[in-house]
């Protein structure tokens, strides 16, 4: 889809299901649902990797660190306590001076859980340089003595109201394209990895993926106006 051509369509007049027919001839425009849960790599292929809780909101800042196995399994900590991520042979190793329960994991992978709650969505977690506000983060081994990061999020609102591919000052029925569009797009990427490590990249090769940056209401107002 032009992007261009789908904003000077939209000033025409032209709906969304409509833009969205004349770049992809022979498509329908059907509700599905898009509740499901996609695999976002969020950081490929880093030597190293650091983690910190911020509070999004007063209150917030609580994490927790997991491993699948191992005499200790679990960490927690609390705001602004940094996590260091690094490989150890197969093995993923993490160390957080300030947690409580342990100051080392290690194991196949390390997974970061932080509040995720509806309600209650007062923590972010900064990963790489980045803050992502909704999710739950697996890093593993990757290829030659790397680490991957991936970010567990629900398609319809964790991951595409982050989402920024066409400007969000375009007419809404430009930015109800953009969101189908990439709904549909994040959704064949899914239906395609089968068994792969993630579904598809957080950046620019795929999506671009914000995390928590540049949410505004021009652009959920569209993805919540085309849900499904």
């Amino acid at each position: 889809m032009s992007q261009y051509g789908a904003m000077e369509m939209a000033k025409d007049g032209w709906s969304a299901s409509r833009i969205l027919r004349h770049y992809y001839t022979g498509t329908t425009y059907d509700a599905v649902t898009d509740t499901q849960v996609l695999r976002v790599n969020i950081v490929h292929a880093a030597a190293s990797l650091s983690a910190s809780s911020v509070a999004i909101a007063a209150g917030g800042g609580d994490f927790s660190v997991s491993v699948p196995s191992g005499a200790t399994r679990s960490m927690t900590g609390g705001l602004g306590d940094g996590l260091s991520l690094v490989r150890s042979g197969a093995s993923v190793k993490v160390t957080c001076g300030g947690c409580s329960g342990a100051t080392l994991l290690s194991g196949s992978s390390v997974t970061l859980t932080w509040d995720t709650s509806e309600s209650s969505d007062h923590t972010g977690m900064s990963i790489g340089g980045r803050v992502y506000r909704d999710g739950r983060t697996v890093i593993y081994p990757g290829a030659g003595a790397t680490l991957e990061a991936v970010n567990h999020v629900r398609l319809h609102d964790e991951y595409l109201d982050y989402i920024r591919e066409m400007p969000w000052s375009w007419p809404k029925e430009a930015l109800k394209a953009q969101a189908t569009a990439s709904r549909t797009f994040a959704q064949k990427r899914r239906n395609a990895r089968g068994s792969a490590d993630f579904d598809l990249y957080g950046s620019v090769l795929h999506q671009a993926y914000t995390g928590t940056k540049y949410q505004v209401p021009a652009w959920t107002g569209a993805v919540d106006a085309t849900t499904g």
